[in-house]
């Protein structure tokens, strides 16, 4: 079995080797640093089980993929592969121009062509692509492609690379390897940072409920801390204690008066190195006009509102002061910024190549974060006409197009948020485009809010993947989003006793919570859940324990079907068990 990560580098060796001879070559490069990929060594497009590698532009937007595909797999397969689900126009294309002349066969949806099953020599197949049919693939598009797509200029139509773009790849390709080379030479390897990215522990004095707590971290490598508790057990106002701190936030003078002793203390990673800050009231954070932290964001649990879509660019602008930045997370129904309303603004914007490198990010973030979303169309003026959200539905896979006034609350509520998120980490960290290389803190109150239980653990999973180098600290009321809880996370009960916020950590949970289930975490000391029991069954008897519903309905056939009435009789579940464990062999 072939090593991706090993035939990554050999690929690129290969065609590097390549333009050594023929500096007209140009092929596609993975462009984003999604689930840290790049980091590790995937140049090109797959994952852990395949390689793939295009030589012309011409996108899938349907399975986020590039229309032509040269595929290695870690089997050692070896197969073009051509992919037009998202455009009947460029399906006629192929079919007209390619199917023969390539001798592609019909897969699916698909066009495939394979060359090999022999791991040992799939570069020597690979070589004999680009000298054949390659070849014939660029003479057809070279010939009829211009004029097959000119009555479509909206079309993400099939053509060549340019040259100044593969070279803009390239170079981030050169970077992430000197990354690479870095990481494996060093435990830690750190991009420029004018200011801390990372909170490794904070002691808070005297702020609203909070008397005197000690939030410890630990480490860069713990990307989510957790926040449980009761209704006005004080989540939020640690929460916005947190942002004050992070955030260079001045205390009012009503909060002055309340709390004349607020102090607090953190250690925040800066350059690899632990930087110690302390602050009394609100000394250290006078004359700060940006924040401790080097990206920053926060919200509150209000998240649908985004109607900021008409803001002029001077408006905008205000709206990145510091102060402006805290009205999620102190202020009830704050609007968000509008993702719309910024798209706009760039385009306006001297350099419109901005718009275009960042619109592609965004699209790629989005369309990872929200469920079945698989396309956005940004129009060119979102006032006089909408953007367009198009999702998959999941019965029949056909596609559909909703605006935003169309979408349904959690919907709205994750595409405003993650909006907003982009947008300001945009404006603090102006010389990235791909969001996967932002770093800083955000803060997010009730995260579980307006979403589907699936969501709620999605959503963990995939801001994991898709903003790898941004630490979350987030409030819930839900076990759901632990599910999604990567390696590291960092979970903590908040209480409240005689007007008095404590917090514990949960180090037990930390240890054990891959193993365990919604109704485990519920009954933990997380939520503190005392009993799990519909208040219908009174008698507390013929509960279902199994770990699904399949597994419930299976248990309800087999134990009428058996005329059984006691679910504790020791010959039933044994009997069920083993039919259990036979139908999931």
């Amino acid at each position: 079995m072939l090593d991706i990560i090993e035939v990554n580098e050999r690929i690129y060796s290969f065609l590097q080797e390549k333009r050594r001879y023929d500096s007209q070559l140009v092929y596609t490069f993975r462009k984003s640093n999604l689930s840290n990929r790049l980091e590790e060594g995937y140049w090109f497009y797959g994952n852990e089980t395949y390689l793939a590698i295009s030589f012309w532009t011409g996108m899938d937007w349907k399975n986020r993929t590039p229309n032509i595909v040269y595929i290695i797999t870690n089997l050692g397969e070896s197969f073009l592969e051509i992919n037009v689900s998202d455009s009947d126009k460029k399906r006629a294309f192929v079919d007209k121009y390619l199917i023969q002349e390539i001798e592609l066969t019909p897969h699916g949806r698909k066009y495939v062509k394979r060359y090999s099953n022999d791991y040992n020599s799939y570069l020597d197949f690979f070589d004999r692509f680009l000298n054949e049919d390659k070849r014939k693939i660029d003479y057809l598009i070279e010939r009829f492609s211009t004029d097959f797509f000119r009555e479509s200029p909206g079309e993400n139509t099939i053509s060549f690379i340019p040259l100044n773009e593969f070279q803009s790849r390239h170079l981030k390709i050169k970077r992430y390897q000197n990354t690479k080379k870095q990481l494996e030479e060093e435990d830690d390897f750190f991009l420029y940072e004018d200011r801390p990215s990372k909170l490794l522990s904070l002691v808070l004095n005297n702020y609203g409920l909070i008397e005197n707590i000690n939030l410890q971290i630990g480490s860069k490598k713990n990307q989510w801390i957790f926040i449980t508790g009761e209704n006005g057990s004080g989540k939020t106002c640690l929460l916005r204690a947190i942002g004050t701190v992070l955030g260079h936030r001045l205390l009012s003078q009503n909060e002055l008066n309340e709390n004349p002793n607020f102090y607090a203390s953190a250690e925040l990673l800066f350059k690899n190195e632990v930087l110690k800050f302390e602050r009394q009231a609100n000394s250290e954070a006078y004359g700060k006009k940006r924040p401790l932290i080097e990206g920053l964001a926060m919200y509150g649990p209000y998240r649908l509102d985004t109607s900021l879509n008409k803001l002029s660019k001077a408006s905008l602008k205000k709206e990145f002061h510091k102060e402006e930045s805290f009205k999620s997370l102190l202020k009830t129904g704050a609007q968000l910024l509008s993702i719309d309303n910024q798209f706009n603004l760039w385009k306006k914007d001297k350099n419109r190549e901005l718009f275009e490198k960042r619109k592609y990010f965004i699209i790629s973030v989005l369309t990872s974060i929200v469920p079945n979303l698989v396309n956005i169309n940004f129009q060119e003026d979102v006032q006089s006409s909408p953007t367009e959200y198009i999702f998959r539905d999941q019965i029949n896979f056909e596609t559909y197009t909703s605006t935003w006034d169309d979408l349904p609350s959690g919907i709205k509520s994750t595409i405003a948020m993650i909006g907003d998120i982009l947008i300001r980490l945009y404006d603090q960290q102006r010389t990235i485009n791909d969001p996967s290389e932002f770093r800083g803190i955000v803060l997010i109150d009730e995260i579980d809010l307006h979403l589907h239980p699936q969501a709620q653990k999605d959503i963990i999973i995939n801001l994991t993947n898709t903003l790898p180098n941004i630490q979350f600290i987030v409030t819930t009321h839900s076990p759901i989003p632990l599910l999604g809880a990567n390696e590291n996370s960092i979970f903590y009960r908040v209480k409240r006793s005689f007007n008095k916020l404590t917090i514990e950590r949960l180090f037990h949970i930390e240890k054990y919570i891959g193993e365990l289930m919604p109704d485990h975490l519920l009954t933990s000391d997380l939520f503190g859940l005392d009993s799990l029991t519909s208040i219908r069954n009174k008698e507390k008897i013929n509960v279902f324990t199994g770990s699904t519903m399949y597994n419930f309905n299976q248990f309800k056939e087999l134990k009428d079907r058996n005329n059984l009435i006691d679910p504790d009789n020791i010959a039933f579940l044994k009997k069920f068990k083993s039919r259990l464990n036979e139908k999931n062999k």
